[in-house]
């Protein structure tokens, strides 16, 4: 059995009851060095200097933490967009296409309020195709079809001036009797326009009494069209309280009493 060396012991594990043996100082004076690991209680400089020193490195922990957390953040945003990228990319290559500004040829077809867009290379694709607004019939644009109320103006008739004398444009006379009331029917594609049941408030300005109409020939069933034509018409009547009375006027002439019959 293997025994321990002399001296291999611990300081902290010997036995320290008994008495250590006295040594003369002429001994040291013969004894060799030689270097060990040992037990070294620091000086009261020294536990200062290491407190300094511990501070030190757990500030430079906690700098290190918060530079990591950012670091992290930031490399979080940059793959959350990549990974925005690659699916909006494998969208575009699944789908095909993408939305993008381009010119295009557009095709009118009054008589069915109509407008029709088609690639400017040939062989001219259709794009798309929407319904006319009022602004369209008002631009000077080929158009085969459309109807004469729609056409640039020309000098007027006595006869048709004669005619209108004593009436608004589409006011007391049936949808379809004036030119504007053509327009209103080419706006709304051949479907019939019957009277908005909607009675307009007499005190309300010109912008709330549009906003009215607006809002309850939308619910009966008017071709937007139709409804934009109107409402710029009316526009054109003025916006201020003493022009209400001319804006309610236009209205009431599409407008009937709510239970009432045509």
């Amino acid at each position: 059995m293997a025994t321990k060396p002399r001296g291999s012991a611990s300081p902290r594990k010997r036995d320290r009851s008994k008495k250590p043996k006295t040594i003369l100082a002429e001994q040291f004076a013969k004894a060799p060095t030689v270097n060990i690991q040992g037990d070294y209680y620091f000086t009261a400089e020294e536990n200062q200097a290491l407190g300094l020193k511990l501070a030190g490195l757990l500030e430079q922990k906690e700098q290190l933490q918060a530079h990591k957390k950012e670091l992290m953040a930031q490399l979080k945003a940059q793959e959350e967009g990549i990974t925005a990228d690659i699916r909006l990319t494998g969208s575009k290559r699944r789908s095909g296409f993408e939305v993008r500004p381009m010119d295009v040829f557009v095709l009118f077809e009054p008589k069915q309020g109509q407008k029709h867009f088609h690639r400017k290379e040939p062989p001219h694709e259709l794009i798309r195709s929407e319904t006319m607004l009022p602004g369209d019939y008002e631009q000077e644009l080929p158009m085969e079809g459309l109807p004469a109320s729609k056409k640039p103006p020309e000098e007027t008739k006595p006869k048709k001036a004669a005619a209108k004398k004593g009436k608004p444009d589409g006011a007391g006379s049936p949808i379809g009797a004036t030119s504007f009331s053509d327009a209103l029917n080419a706006a709304a594609a051949g479907k019939e326009l019957k009277r908005v049941p909607v009675v307009l408030d007499e005190g309300f300005p010109p912008d709330k009494i549009r906003a009215q109409f607006r809002k309850a020939a939308k619910k009966f069933g008017w071709p937007i069209a139709a409804i934009e034509l109107l409402d710029d018409e009316a526009m054109k009547l003025g916006s201020e309280q003493e022009d209400a009375a001319k804006v309610l006027e236009m209205f009431n002439a599409h407008t009937i009493r709510p239970g009432a019959t045509e």
